[in-house]
Order: C-alpha cells, then sequence, then structure tokens
C-alpha cells in the first residue's frame, strides 16, 4: 500500500520491470517443478490443483486487501 493510486488507474503494464521481474520468477519455479532433476535437488513435490489454487490465493490476497483499502479511503475522503 505504499501508493496511494490504485494500481488499476495507473495501469499494470506501465512498469515494464517489474512485469519482467514476475514473468521471470514464475518461469523458473515452473521450470523448477516440472523438471525432475530440479524438482529433486531442491526437495520439492509436485502440488495437486487445490494446493496451487491456494497458493495464488494467498500470493495475490495483500493485493486485493491494499485496494480495497484504498478504495474505502479514497471515498471516506470524497465524504
Amino acid at each position: 500500500c505504499r501508493s496511494n493510486n490504485s494500481l488499476f488507474t495507473v495501469g499494470f503494464a506501465k512498469n515494464k520491470t517489474m512485469l519482467l521481474a514476475i514473468l521471470t520468477s514464475f518461469l523458473l519455479v515452473v521450470v523448477i517443478l516440472i523438471v525432475p532433476i530440479l524438482r529433486d535437488a531442491f526437495g520439492l513435490a509436485m502440488l495437486n490443483v487445490t494446493e496451487i489454487l491456494e497458493i495464488i490465493g494467498l500470493t495475490i490476497s495483500p493485493l486485493i486487501i491494499c485496494e480495497i483499502v484504498k478504495f474505502v479511503t479514497k471515498y471516506f475522503k470524497k465524504n
């Protein structure tokens, strides 16, 4: 919640460096999970669909919470 501007008003694609970092991190994690030798080297197990969805939900929850806080703060500042 560093900024008072919503991610949706600023535009998600404005920060190309951040998008590249997110994409690179995601691809590295996927490669490590898919390649058996890397998965064993890191001591990881394959996740089922439910676990993957839980991780995605927990990962984006701070973004959703911050956007809600920004919306509520702007709404009450107007009134």
